[in-house]
């Protein structure tokens, strides 16, 4: 048989309308990549700014306030809150709520015109080290710069020397040696158990309708909602032995502290497993078979792992961009985990976040028994 370009052409055609027809592989390789390629140019920022910071004065004259203006208008720093005491910075950094606390000793105006160098101390939360680096070198250069503008002539004016005009002292908190394994580890335990309990889900129900066991299902009398209850169940027990076994081996192999308690780790593992396992039965509710299943689970991993915090600072990004993470489950566990273990959290620090995890698992559960089809037509 020799060539013939019109049966290529004739291949091609039908390979085209093949292709256009199946709506899940065009948004996959369309819309993806376009979403991929916004968040990189637009949203993702590795130089965070506008981080939330906590301000203890202890006095509040002009000069103070002429520093405290100088860092805001840096932009790396964002005066969230006006504290009295250090038990209040402390609820704040611990609940994430507050990256720094800056604190101004008394009479620091007296000892900066004094030439004694008073101490300025900012705490820093570096249980996510490269959310907070630019921000503590623009203090730094603002430390330098402090006293060379026009607002210090007069008696000021022997202030301006090169050196800076005071001491800054930074209290590294939660991960002072800045070790990565202690912020990563975390992040990938949230990002293994979110690819198990969406994918496996997803799998688990688009396979059962390829084989023709669903059908079996389906003439039960049984409700969407018990049917996806049914389907979770043994997921959920096999997430909780994998957690387990996953923070066992942090703790006892790469030494990653675990300074909070595990029983409410491992509480708020198994509630993020059922945020995923619920993404994952509305997956299969929507995919016909499991090529779809697994096409649709990436646009909804890549999302997750993009804007949760995990591979970039959640700070840098802008406002739309942190609203999306807010929505997915990923962001409020990292923030659980890092606190719990490195923090020291306990329900009191996390407890907005654990409502944030059971309000997502409650309505993507709704999402999906409305998904859910009782025929296979």
């Amino acid at each position: 048989m020799k060539f013939s370009m019109r049966r290529t052409i004739a291949m091609q055609r039908k390979e085209f309308r093949q292709f256009l027809a199946d709506g899940h592989t065009m948004a996959l390789m369309l819309v993806m990549p376009i979403f991929i390629l916004i968040l990189f140019a637009v949203a993702i920022d590795m130089r965070p700014k506008h981080n939330g910071t906590a301000l203890l004065l202890r006095d509040s004259s002009p000069t103070v306030r002429t520093l405290v203006s100088a860092m805001e208008n840096s932009t790396y720093f964002r005066f969230k809150a006006l504290i009295s005491n250090e038990e209040e910075g402390e609820r704040l950094i611990n609940s994430g709520k507050v990256h720094f606390i800056l604190t101004v000793p008394e009479n620091f105006t007296r000892d900066l015109v004094r030439r004694e160098r008073p101490i300025l101390l900012l705490d820093a939360d570096c249980s996510d080290p490269g959310a907070i680096g630019a921000a503590l070198e623009a203090l730094e250069a603002i430390r330098a710069n402090f006293l060379a503008g026009s607002d210090f002539d007069g008696p000021l004016a022997h202030l301006r020397p090169g050196l800076g005009p005071f001491e800054l002292r930074i209290h590294r908190r939660f991960n002072p040696e800045s070790i990565s394994r202690y912020n990563v580890i975390p992040g990938v335990i949230g990002m293994l158990l979110t690819m198990i309990g969406v994918m496996l889900m997803s799998l688990s129900v688009t396979r059962e309708m390829e084989r023709g066991t669903m059908e079996n299902i389906l003439a039960m009398p049984l409700m969407p909602l018990e049917i996806m209850i049914g389907k979770i169940s043994p997921p959920i027990v096999l997430g909780l032995v994998l957690s387990a076994a996953l923070l066992t081996l942090s703790t006892a192999v790469f030494s990653v502290p675990m300074l909070g308690s595990p029983l409410l780790l491992l509480f708020a593992m198994a509630l993020f497993m059922c945020c995923n396992l619920a993404i994952g039965f509305a997956i299969s509710s929507l995919a016909a078979n499991q090529t779809q299943a697994i096409q649709l689970s990436i646009m909804v991993l890549m999302p997750s792992f993009l804007l949760s915090g995990f591979i970039f600072p959640f700070d840098g990004m802008p406002p739309w961009a942190r609203a999306i993470g807010c929505c997915i489950p990923l962001t409020h566990f990292l923030r659980i985990a890092r606190g719990i273990m490195l923090k020291g959290c306990d329900m009191g620090d996390v407890y907005q976040n654990i409502l944030c995890l059971s309000a997502i698992a409650i309505v993507v559960a709704a999402i999906a028994s409305l998904l859910h089809r009782r025929t296979l037509d």
